[in-house]
C-alpha cells in the first residue's frame, strides 16, 4: 500500500492522506460546502518524544518516516509500528462535518519511555487578512492580520493563559471556520500551541495539543490519551460553541488592611489558584464540572482601594447550573484539608524566598509602599507572618472576607443553550448584544 492515497470524509470536511514508504502524511484538507482548499502539502499527522532511559537521550518522532504503517480500508484506523513501540490512531465520524481522533501508544522496548505525544495536528493555509485565529487566553483572544508575520503561542492548559483546550481558525466575513479541540472529560494537563509561518503570499498555520506522558521515568509507559481530539467545520463565530465563560464579582467596599494581607494571600494560595488548590480539586478533579476554574480575593493597589472577589469558570453549557451551584457551595463552605494547606503554605513561602527585588523593581516596590501607606514592603509583612499560620487562620480569613457575599454575574455563551430561567433566580438578567459591547 506504499504511496496509496486515502480519503477521510465527514460530510463537508474532507481529509486527504498518503501512505509513504515509511510513514503517513496529511496531504490535503478541504471544505466541500464552500469548495475551499484549507491545506495542501505533505505534513506530519503527529509527533512524540521518546527517551532511552539508560543514556538519557531523547528523540522526536513524527508520522512521516521510520514506521511500518497499516491502514483500514475506510481510512478509519492506522497502526504505526517500529521495533520499540506502536502508535494507534482511530478516526470516527459522529454524523456532522467533524472527525474525532483517539490516540494510544504501546512501548515494547525495556529501556524506552515516551515523554509526550501530540494529538493529530492540524495544518491550515491562511490566504486572507480576513482569516482570524482564536486562542483561549482568559476569555479568549482573536488575532487577525496573519499574513507575512511569524507568530507562535505555547501555553499549558489549564491556566489563565489557556483556559480551554481548543482553538479555531475562521473567515471573519464569511463566518465559517474550522475548530480544533481536545474533548477530555478529565481535563488533564496539556500544552496548547499554534505557529504561523509566512509562506510566499500566504501563511502556514499549525494547531497542536501536546500531552505529557504518565510515568515519565519508567520504561514501557504505554498510554491512551484521554478523550478525543476533534477537527470540525462550523458556521458562526468562535463564541458559537458548547462552552461558556462565567465570572462572578463582588466588592463590599472594605478598605486596605495590611494586618490581613498574610491571611488573604495564604487563603488565595490554598483555595483558588494552582493544581493543588480546593477549586482545582473540587471543580475539575472530583466533580468534572469545569475545564478551568479559579477564585481570588484581590489586594488593593492603593490605600483607598477596596478588595474585589472574583471567581471564574469555563464549562459546558449543559453543566452551567451544576458548576455555579458547586462553586457557590465551596466558596461559602470551604473544604478543609491539612494536607492541602501544607502544600499551599510551602508553595507560597518557597516562591517568596526565591523572589528578588532588583533594578527598577526597587523603585516600583517603593512606589507600591507609598500608594498603600505602609513603611515596608507588603511581601516582607506577608512572609514573616505566614510562617506561623495554621489552617485555622485560612478558615478565619474565609469567614471574614469571603463567606456570604452578594455577586454580580457575567456569562459569555450562546444564549440559546443557556438556562435563563435558572439565571433569573440569581438576580435580574440583562442580555447584552455585540452592538452594545463594541458599538457595531
Amino acid at each position: 500500500m506504499t504511496n496509496a492515497k486515502l480519503c477521510l470524509q465527514a460530510q463537508d470536511l474532507s481529509v486527504s492522506l498518503s501512505l509513504l514508504p515509511e510513514g503517513l502524511a496529511c496531504t490535503g484538507l478541504s471544505d466541500l460546502k464552500t469548495q475551499t482548499t484549507l491545506f495542501a502539502g505533505n505534513a506530519s499527522l503527529f509527533s512524540l518524544q521518546v527517551k532511552t532511559l539508560s543514556t538519557g537521550c531523547t528523540e522526536t518522532l513524527d508520522s512521516l518516516s521510520g514506521w511500518t504503517v497499516s491502514a483500514s480500508a475506510d481510512a478509519a484506523q492506522f497502526v504505526f509500528t517500529r521495533p520499540d513501540l506502536r502508535v494507534f490512531l482511530t478516526a470516527s465520524r459522529p454524523g456532522n462535518s467533524a472527525i474525532e481522533w483517539t490516540v494510544s501508544y504501546a512501548v515494547s522496548a525495556p529501556d524506552v519511555s515516551v515523554q509526550s505525544m501530540t494529538y493529530p495536528v492540524l495544518h491550515i493555509t491562511i490566504s486572507s487578512d480576513d482569516d482570524g485565529l482564536f486562542f483561549p487566553q482568559g476569555c479568549g483572544t482573536v488575532t487577525q492580520n496573519l499574513l507575512g508575520v511569524k507568530q507562535e503561542r505555547n501555553d499549558m492548559y489549564p491556566s489563565i493563559n489557556a483556559s480551554c483546550p481548543y482553538m479555531a481558525c475562521y473567515h471573519i466575513q464569511a463566518r465559517r471556520g474550522i475548530y480544533y479541540g481536545a474533548h477530555d472529560r478529565l481535563a488533564a494537563a496539556k500544552r496548547i500551541a499554534y505557529t504561523v509561518e509566512p509562506n510566499g503570499t500566504a501563511s502556514d498555520l499549525l494547531f497542536s495539543i501536546d500531552v505529557p506522558a504518565m510515568d515519565l521515568t519508567h520504561p514501557q509507559n504505554s498510554q491512551t490519551l484521554n478523550g478525543r481530539l476533534v477537527w470540525a467545520l462550523f458556521d458562526g463565530d468562535w463564541y458559537d460553541a458548547a462552552q461558556i465563560y462565567y465570572f462572578q464579582y463582588s466588592d463590599r467596599g472594605e478598605k486596605f488592611d495590611p494586618s490581613s494581607a498574610a491571611a488573604i494571600d495564604l487563603y488565595n494560595e490554598y483555595f483558588g489558584g494552582g493544581m493543588n488548590t480546593v477549586v482545582f480539586q473540587e471543580m475539575r478533579e472530583a466533580r468534572g464540572l469545569a475545564y478551568s476554574a479559579w477564585a481570588r480575593l484581590y489586594t488593593p493597589s492603593f490605600a483607598s482601594d477596596t478588595y474585589p472577589y472574583v471567581a471564574f469558570i469555563a464549562t459546558q453549557n449543559d453543566k452551567m447550573r451544576q458548576a455555579i451551584e458547586a462553586f457557590e457551595e465551596i466558596i461559602n463552605d470551604m473544604p478543609q484539608s491539612e494536607a492541602a494547606f501544607s502544600v499551599a503554605k510551602d508553595a507560597l513561602l518557597s516562591r517568596m524566598r526565591t523572589q528578588r527585588t532588583t533594578g527598577l523593581s526597587v523603585l516600583e516596590a517603593y512606589r507600591d509602599c507609598r500608594r498603600l501607606g505602609i513603611a515596608e514592603p507588603l511581601d516582607r509583612i506577608v512572609f514573616e507572618k505566614v510562617q506561623g499560620m495554621t489552617l485555622d487562620d485560612v478558615i478565619a480569613a474565609q469567614q471574614k472576607w469571603v463567606k456570604g457575599r452578594d455577586y454580580t454575574y457575567a456569562i459569555l455563551g450562546d444564549i440559546k443553550d443557556l438556562d435563563t430561567g435558572y439565571l433569573s433566580t440569581l438576580g435580574p438578567v440583562k442580555t447584552v448584544t455585540l452592538e452594545d459591547i463594541f458599538g457595531y
